[in-house]
C-alpha cells in the first residue's frame, strides 16, 4: 500500500509541472503576439502619419544647372508633375530615367530627396569638343555622343570626312564609328599637350582612314592613324624649336621616325 501511494504521489507532481510549463509558454507567446501587434500597430501608424502629413509634401523642385532653354523648361515640367506629393512616395529612379529620357544631352542625373518638402536634381552635361560636318552640323563630346545638331560651328575643332551611312544620328544619340572614336582620341591629345589654342589647331581631317592631317595655324600635319601619343610629342618638339616658322612650311609629316618638314 505505501509503495502505490509513493507512485500516485508521483504521477501527480509530475503532471503538476507539465501544467506549469504549458501556462508559463502560452503567456510568453501571449505577450509576444501583444508586443508584435503594438509594434506593428505603431509601425503602420508612423508609416500613415508620414505619407499622409502635409509637412512632407513636395513643395520645392529645383535643378543644379540650366545651360539652356529646354531645361529650364525641363524643370518647370517636374515642378508640376511632383509638386503636392508626398517625398516618401516618388520614385527617385523613375524620375532619373524620365529626365534621362527626355534629355539626351545629359551625362548624369542624380535625383535627392532633401527633407522635409524638396527635390533636388543635380546633372552633369555633356560638353561639346568637336563639330562634324555632316549630318547637318553636330556638335559631340569626348565619347561620341551627339550634343546638339543643326548648329554652326562655334569655335570647335572641325572633324573633317566624317560620313554616316542612310541617316546620321540623332540629339543625344552615341555614334559608333571608329574613325570618329580615333579623331577624339587624337583631338585629345593634342589638347592635354596644350597645342589646339596655342598653335590655332582648327580641323582634323579623317579622309584617309589612315592618315589623319591636323591643320595647325594652316600647315597640315600628317598623323597617319595611330601611335598617336608619340607623334603629339614630336609635334610639340617641332613647335617649340626656336628655327621653326611655320609660315614657311608646307606640311609636316609624322609618320615616320623622322618627320619630315616640307618648306614652301
Amino acid at each position: 500500500m505505501a509503495k502505490k501511494k509513493s507512485r500516485s504521489s508521483g504521477r501527480k507532481k509530475s503532471f503538476g509541472g507539465g501544467s506549469f510549463s504549458r501556462i508559463f509558454t502560452n503567456k510568453i507567446f501571449i505577450s509576444m503576439a501583444a508586443l508584435f501587434l503594438i509594434l506593428g500597430g505603431i509601425f503602420f501608424g508612423i508609416k500613415y502619419l508620414f505619407l499622409s502629413s502635409e509637412f512632407f509634401a513636395i513643395k520645392e523642385v529645383s535643378m543644379s544647372k540650366q545651360t539652356d532653354g529646354s531645361l529650364a523648361q525641363e524643370e518647370a515640367k517636374l515642378r508640376k508633375e511632383f509638386s503636392g506629393l508626398n517625398i516618401f512616395s516618388v520614385d527617385l529612379r523613375m524620375i532619373k530615367a524620365k529626365i534621362m529620357d527626355r534629355q539626351p544631352q545629359l551625362r548624369k542625373v542624380e535625383v535627392l530627396r532633401v527633407f522635409p518638402n524638396k527635390l533636388e536634381i543635380n546633372i552633369i552635361t555633356r560638353d561639346g569638343v568637336a563639330y562634324v560636318e555632316s549630318g547637318g552640323g553636330l556638335v559631340v563630346d569626348h565619347e561620341g555622343s551627339v550634343v546638339s545638331k543643326g548648329e554652326k560651328n562655334r569655335g570647335l575643332v572641325t572633324l573633317k570626312g566624317i560620313s554616316f551611312f542612310l541617316k546620321a544620328p540623332g540629339w543625344g544619340e552615341k555614334i559608333e564609328n571608329d574613325t570618329l572614336m580615333k579623331a577624339l582620341v587624337l583631338l585629345d591629345g593634342l589638347e592635354k599637350a596644350g597645342l589646339v589654342k596655342k598653335y590655332k589647331i582648327t580641323s582634323i581631317d579623317v579622309t584617309d582612314r589612315n592618315n589623319f592631317v591636323a591643320s595647325c595655324s594652316g600647315v597640315g600635319v600628317k598623323m597617319g592613324s595611330d601611335d598617336f601619343a608619340w607623334k603629339i610629342s614630336r609635334l610639340s618638339e617641332i613647335l617649340r624649336d626656336p628655327n621653326i616658322d611655320l609660315t614657311d612650311i608646307n606640311y609636316i609629316d609624322l609618320r615616320f621616325e623622322n618627320a619630315v618638314i616640307s618648306p614652301k
